[in-house]
C-alpha cells in the first residue's frame, strides 16, 4: 500500500527586468528601470489507484506559498496561500515513461500591496486542466 503513494512538489523561481520608452511623437525618454521577481513551493500527496495494465488513476493534492515583488516606480507585492487538487489518469507506454493528464481544482488567497500601501484581498477559485511526460528513475 506504502508504495502507492506519491509526494512530490512544485518550486518556481522568476526574476525579470525591464526598461520602457514613453513620451511624444517628438521626444523620447525612458520609465525607470523596473525589476520584478516570484517565488512559489507547492508540496504535494498522492495516491495511485491501478485501473488497468496500462492506466492509473493518480488523485493527488498539495498546499504551498507563492510570493512576489515588482518595482518599476513605485513598490508592488503579492503574498499567497495556493491549494491544488487534480485527479490524473496515468498512460504508462513503457516502463519508464509515462504521460500525465487532470482536471485540476485551484484556490488561491492572496494578499496584494500597491503602490498606497495599502493591502487588498484577491481570492480566486480555479477550473483548468494539467498534463505532462515523466520519467521513472527507480523502477
Amino acid at each position: 500500500m506504502a508504495d502507492r503513494i506519491s509526494v512530490g512538489a512544485t518550486v518556481g523561481f522568476s526574476y525579470s527586468a525591464s526598461e520602457y520608452d514613453v513620451g511624444g511623437s517628438d521626444d523620447v525618454g525612458t520609465a525607470p528601470d523596473g525589476h520584478a521577481y516570484a517565488i512559489s513551493a507547492v508540496p504535494r500527496v498522492g495516491y495511485a489507484i491501478a485501473l488497468s495494465e496500462p492506466l492509473t488513476l493518480w488523485p493527488r493534492a498539495g498546499m504551498g506559498y507563492a510570493g512576489a515583488r515588482a518595482e518599476r516606480g513605485g513598490r508592488y507585492e503579492m503574498n499567497a496561500w495556493i491549494g491544488i487538487v487534480d485527479v490524473g489518469l496515468v498512460y504508462r507506454p513503457t516502463r519508464h515513461v509515462f504521460l500525465h493528464v487532470a482536471p485540476e481544482l485551484g484556490l488561491r488567497m492572496a494578499r496584494q500591496k500597491g503602490e498606497s500601501g495599502v493591502f487588498q484581498e484577491n481570492n480566486a477559485l480555479n477550473f483548468g486542466f494539467t498534463g505532462g511526460l515523466g520519467i521513472l528513475l527507480n523502477s
